[in-house]
């Protein structure tokens, strides 16, 4: 599963990032960490996420200008808010966001919605795996658009 956090306090990303080692321990999920103090790069990118942990108040750009991106990229992301700031509660909810975290992030707490939202993945989530020579790629079902055979060879075409 690939995973996103994205905050500019160093010590919550390292908190978040732990408690996803500690789930991925116990549960045996693996995760696929990538993180970022700031959105700026991920904005122009196109990189695909499964689940993000996003704070709202950064420098440069907002939480919910980085989850509206994500969003375009993959509808499916599971999106996580992390703020100490009540008043984007409402913004955050037209995205469509899976949790609203506080900041300090009560741990129990997290680990619930974590829980939740694997389950939530699971059930309505469906990837298949297929090599390319010598590389795997995960495909949502939902993106493929059709599939088609071309000289004995599967060719699938996805949304992107």
């Amino acid at each position: 599963m690939k995973v996103l956090i994205c905050d500019d306090d160093k010590c919550i990303v390292d908190e978040i990032k732990n408690n996803l080692n500690t789930f991925s321990d116990k549960h045996r999920i693996v995760f696929d960490i990538d993180l970022f103090y700031n959105g700026v790069e991920l904005l122009n990118s196109n990189i695909s996420y499964d689940m993000a942990f996003i704070d709202i108040e950064m420098p440069l750009v907002n939480g919910l200008t980085l989850s509206a991106q994500l969003k375009k990229v993959n509808s499916n992301i599971i999106i996580f808010i992390i703020t100490s700031h009540d008043a984007y509660l409402d913004d955050a909810m037209d995205l469509d966001v899976f949790r609203y975290l506080s900041k300090p992030i009560d741990n129990n707490r997290f680990f619930r919605a974590l829980n939740t939202a694997i389950n939530y993945f699971h059930s309505n989530t469906q990837i298949i795996t297929l090599e390319y020579y010598d590389e795997c790629y995960s495909v949502f079902t939902s993106d493929i658009v059709y599939i088609t055979i071309e000289e004995r060879k599967a060719v699938i075409i996805t949304r992107q």
